[in-house]
């Protein structure tokens, strides 16, 4: 299964049984099966681009390897890496840029690995060390445009622990503030990216699963 975030849309591309699809289906989700047709995929995504009435938006293929080659196909890729980076006091680092919350992150650079990317960029987005023992801890996808052009952006992301520095947000990317906020308030935020918000639940649910 894969879930790519498109204008705050969830669209999942999956080959679950369309049984198991409908039974929790309500008005809020468009369900639908991809006949091998990339053009039909398209359909879809232009769907979430300009309507954003549906909760969630179901593909389904029973070869979903297949769904998401002929997805990428309509996208340019580029790869970010990132961290959910916790105080000592367990709140996470936020950053406000473009009128919305988020986690810093950033390109991968070729020259350098995905753990050296998500460090880099936490480092230049918010002026803090952190501890070199990371974790791994989930992938997102999302889409935007640049010059028309549509973006996929996967998005790899880690755990990371604070270690010194004070926090300064750079203004040259538009990072207008930074913030600890406890897990609870940071789920709370109203503006906040919904791929950001399953990190975090990620996250949550990966801290009850170890200390449960």
């Amino acid at each position: 299964m894969y879930k790519i975030y498109i204008n705050q849309t969830p669209l999942i591309l999956t080959n679950a049984p369309l049984r198991e699809i409908l039974e929790k289906k309500d008005a809020s989700v468009l369900v639908g099966q991809y006949d091998g047709k990339v053009k039909t995929l398209f359909r879809y995504i232009d769907q979430c681009e300009k309507i954003d009435r549906f909760k969630e938006v179901w593909i389904l293929y029973n070869d979903v390897e297949k769904l998401f080659e002929d997805f990428n196909s309509l996208y340019q890729r580029m790869d970010a890496a990132g961290g959910l980076i916790l105080n000592a006091q367990n709140e996470i680092l936020l950053m406000y840029r473009l009128g919305m919350w988020d986690l810093p992150k950033g390109k991968i650079e070729d020259d350098e690995s995905v753990e050296e990317a998500a460090v880099r960029e936490v480092s230049e987005e918010t002026g803090i060390e952190v501890q070199p023992t990371i974790f791994k801890l989930c992938d997102t996808y999302h889409t935007f445009r640049i010059n028309q052009k549509r973006i996929l952006k996967k998005t790899y992301w880690y755990v990371m622990t604070y270690k010194c520095g004070k926090l300064v947000p750079e203004v040259g990317e538009g990072i207008e503030k930074l913030e600890w906020i406890t897990e609870d308030n940071a789920l709370k935020k109203k503006k906040i990216y919904k791929n950001i918000k399953s990190v975090i639940h990620t996250y949550l649910a990966h801290k009850t699963e170890h200390t449960g």
